[in-house]
């Protein structure tokens, strides 16, 4: 019901789309000299529909409120049916404009809480594209019937047709676009104090260039483009949006939205730039590719912040008159859009100042190049005094205790990545003897068992001194990581088969069942990514937090499969290979999506990647070390020779007693024991914790 209640609302958004353009040159061609006037007061009309769904509350608050503006839509159709005169017809199309914006953030919020739908993204490029496609086709549809029907008649029959199909959604299940949100959260310097460039400057950009390429194509296209009618030319336009939509949905599966907004508009700007040194249409059609795509990174960031239609209302609302600032550029033909090229480069300047903590080195590498690169190798020379990377200290500690007087049941010890080092692995023999305590040890192996070692950044290990150093002091080895297909499937194999001849447990994705002390230890892994895009194993599974912790449908599979997991076990345990390289501190999103991985029945969430030790966080008996720091590294720096064994301990019931840390170094002879004191992450953290 919900599908179909989706497929009814991208139904009635292409209609909005067809009747928005479709009735504009008819009824200017009736009013003649007042149908300026006519367009400028349904556009104001829109703006205040939009602005009163952000002002009051209660017109977004009931699931009701939807059908009933769509019949005001209807009505303001019929009025100007009944009374086509000038007044009636400006008159109907500003209550045509008001209804309109009562309508859109409803639409928006309504379709983003139909999972049947797919994704966020999907979902918004769904709604796009329906509008797109709608507003291209309006003149045609319209046109058509208007070789029979008087434009009054055509009104009315559309006004009716609009009274009577939202009758529907009064029967159906339909999501309500309303969430309670003080009057506090949603003043402008609280929405736009989040981050003003994510959430507002996308859309602004949008339809900055929106307003300049159709509002150009109607008035100058045809002196590019010869042979085909401006209709044709404008539905081949429609085409290339959808697949723009297509495209961009399928890319942030990829690549982090904020490379998007990043890049999309310098490519935007070199296409008008081209297109003004060349004339040629080809540059014309890329730009409208690439504005589809822009469109909606906008709305996605809605569909990802935006709590409800009242925020979507604002935010839509006042980047409209970007719309009309474009269309007042493009009257100066394509020299107008040279005023559009200064806004297009604030996007460059805000990623040059954005934190390190939006990049991955795995990300920017070799996909987009040098620019936050930049800001990767500067996060990696001093990692230390880079501030706290979106995220808090409430909640982290290096210590937790619960109990002291109780005995423990289950040992379990947890350490960093294991990666390819011209050092000696042999472990001194205090951190032996403290590992033998133990009843699991569990390392992150970065990259696979490979005769050949390492070539540059595809990591291999050397199988002889790896594993003696396993064979000495680690039973329980993850190889879900972003290195690991970095020798391809067969090198994933047998490493596999290596690690099983060493007596060795070895994490994948799947769930693997360990026996101990009369438990079932269950473990699987998780990645954010792999280096290699194109090497694939059906044991090494990547979710990006990011797109979990955006993706409703994602969450309802992981939930299912993780409740699944826990059924069959005592203890579950998830090994993620995530987080941000050369950072101190968890981001946010790492502590939102370990309190969803929590909820979902995860007992232990063992986290590594970052190359820095980081604070754990335990949470209603579930623990979290969000990174172990490096075992072994050929990293230049002193923090990125130090790690941590975090030694996890239960009692008999499987309630958490303690959480100890003891602090590792690489050094020229071994890995030994150190101070807690002489830890650089532990100094940072200690500092700022005491501040």
């Amino acid at each position: 019901m919900l599908l179909l209640v989706g497929i009814l609302f991208l139904i009635l958004e292409f209609l909005h789309g067809v009747f928005s353009s479709g009735f504009m040159p008819i009824l200017h061609t009736t009013l003649q000299s007042q149908g300026t006037l006519a367009m400028a007061i349904y556009y104001l009309g829109l703006a205040v529909g939009q602005l009163a769904i952000y002002r009051f509350a209660p017109f977004s608050r009931s699931k009701y409120n939807y059908p009933v503006f769509e019949m005001a839509f209807g009505g303001s159709l019929i009025l100007m049916a009944l009374f086509p005169t000038p007044t009636g017809l400006i008159l109907g199309r500003l209550l045509e404009g008001i209804a309109l914006g009562l309508t859109i953030p409803l639409i928006f919020a309504s379709l983003l809480k139909i999972d049947a739908l797919g994704s966020i993204p999907r979902r918004v490029a769904m709604f796009n594209s329906s509008l797109a496609l709608g507003y291209v086709m309006g003149p045609l549809l319209v046109a058509y019937p208007m070789q029979w029907w008087s434009t009054s008649y055509l009104l009315g029959v559309a006004g009716l047709f609009f009274m009577a199909m939202p009758i529907l959604l009064f029967f159906l299940p339909v999501p309500s676009p309303h969430s309670e949100l003080t009057e506090q959260q949603l003043k402008l310097k609280v929405l736009f104090g989040q981050d003003w460039f994510q959430t507002f400057y996308p859309l602004f950009l949008f339809k900055l260039l929106m307003g300049f390429v159709m509002s150009f194509a109607t008035g100058y296209i045809t002196h590019y483009i010869t042979a085909i009618p401006l209709t044709q030319i404008l539905f081949a336009f429609s085409v290339i949006f959808i697949l723009g939509q297509i495209s961009g949905e399928l890319i942030l599966r990829r690549l982090p939205i904020a490379h998007l907004e990043t890049y999309l508009p310098l490519l935007l700007v070199s296409c008008l730039i081209l297109f003004f040194v060349s004339s040629h249409p080809v540059w014309l059609a890329l730009l409208t590719f690439g504005l589809s795509m822009m469109a909606l990174v906008g709305y996605v960031r809605f569909g990802f912040k935006a709590t409800s239609a009242r925020e979507f209302a604002l935010f839509n609302s006042l980047s409209d008159p970007a719309m009309a600032l474009g269309a007042a550029l493009a009257i100066f033909g394509i020299k107008g859009a040279w005023g559009l090229i200064p806004l297009y480069f604030v996007p460059f300047i805000q990623a040059c100042r954005r934190s390190p903590s939006a990049t991955r080195s795995e990300f920017y590498f070799p996909f987009v190049g040098p620019l936050l690169m930049r800001k990767t190798y500067q996060k990696h020379k001093n990692p230390v005094l880079h501030p706290l990377a979106d995220s808090h200290l409430q909640g982290l500690t290096y210590a937790y205790q619960s109990d002291p007087g109780q005995t423990s049941g289950l040992s379990l010890i947890f350490t960093g990545d294991l990666s390819p080092t011209d050092k000696p692995l042999k472990i001194s023999d205090t951190l032996a003897a403290k590992l033998k305590q133990a009843d699991l040890r569990f390392i992150n192996l970065e990259g696979p068992f490979a005769d050949n070692g390492s070539q540059g950044f595809r990591f291999g290990m050397q199988p002889e001194p790896t594993a003696a150093l396993l064979q000495s002091g680690f039973n329980v080895v993850n190889l879900v990581n972003n290195h690991i297909l970095d020798q391809g499937a067969q090198a994933i194999a047998y490493t596999q088969q290596s690690l099983a001849d060493l007596g060795c447990e070895s994490i994948s994705s799947d769930l693997n069942k360990i026996k101990c002390q009369g438990l079932t230890i269950g473990v699987f892994g998780l990645t954010f990514g792999s280096n290699l895009v194109w090497n694939h194993d059906p044991c090494i599974v990547g979710l990006k937090p990011e797109r979990l912790m955006a993706d409703t449908k994602l969450q309802a599979l992981w939930q299912e499969k993780i409740q699944q997991y826990k059924s069959e076990v005592d203890l579950l345990i998830l090994s993620y290979h995530w987080g941000y390289e050369a950072e101190a501190f968890p981001h946010t999103l790492q502590k939102e999506c370990f309190d969803f991985l929590s909820s979902a029945g995860i007992d232990i969430l063992y986290g590594h990647h970052a190359h820095i030790v980081q604070p754990f966080e335990v949470k209603d008996n579930t623990l979290v070390m969000y990174s172990c720091g490096n075992f072994s590294s050929k990293m230049p720096l002193p923090i990125y020779q130090q790690g941590v064994f975090f030694e996890v301990t239960y009692n008999s019931e499987l309630e958490l007693v303690a959480v100890s840390s003891h602090f590792i170094e690489q050094t020229e002879t071994g890995i030994e024991s150190q101070n807690k004191k002489d830890s650089l992450a532990y100094q940072y953290w200690h500092a700022l914790s005491r501040a």
